[in-house]
């Protein structure tokens, strides 16, 4: 018997193929900002729609457009930063590939400090680079340097209201995933 519909299954099969590829896509990332600065634009130069805080006058939906304009512009700095510094892309894209076959290499320890399958850390590194931070503290245990990143798990779990997003801290040397402060789930 099958559980899971159609859709799942091709979401899953998604992130499948995405991780296999293990490059970051950086489209993905800068599509919806552009798209964002260009509804700015546009609404600035139209006199904009309606900004749904109750206050509808000219001058207050130019200084909602102007503020959203700003942030988005902000974010495409961010991004453009990320993506010119083609050593970090290269370490996070490395990174990735190795800690998709970490599962097999856990299960045989006594103990396991796993929390989240492998897999979807390594997807979260790929779909949310700009949020990995390398050399974010020292290892407790093995006095290694440990990765903070953003985690969020795979599209699928939030579709089955089972998912979790928050601040990740793992170790790379002793494969462990040392926190997990969780700020989204549903």
């Amino acid at each position: 018997m099958d559980l899971f519909s159609h859709e799942i299954r091709e979401m899953i099969e998604k992130d499948k193929e995405f991780l296999e590829r293990g490059k970051i896509v950086w489209e993905d990332k800068l599509m919806p900002v552009c798209c964002e600065i260009k509804e700015c634009l546009a609404n600035l130069n139209t006199g904009g729609i309606s900004c749904n805080n109750g206050d509808d006058s000219l001058k207050n939906r130019e200084l909602y457009w102007t503020q959203k304009l700003e942030i988005a512009r902000e974010k495409l700095d961010c991004l453009i930063e990320i993506i010119s510094d083609r050593e970090k892309t290269k370490r996070i894209e490395e990174l990735a590939t190795q800690i998709k076959e970490w599962k097999k290499d856990c299960e045989d320890r006594e103990e396991d400090h796993q929390t989240f399958p492998w897999s979807d850390i390594a997807l979260s590194l790929l779909k949310y680079p700009e949020h990995v931070k390398f050399d974010f503290d020292k290892c407790p245990d093995c006095g290694g340097e440990r990765i903070k990143l953003f985690f969020r798990l795979p599209d699928w779990t939030w579709a089955l209201m089972c998912g979790r997003s928050g601040e990740m801290v793992i170790c790379p040397h002793c494969k462990r995933q040392a926190s997990f402060r969780c700020n989204r789930m549903n």
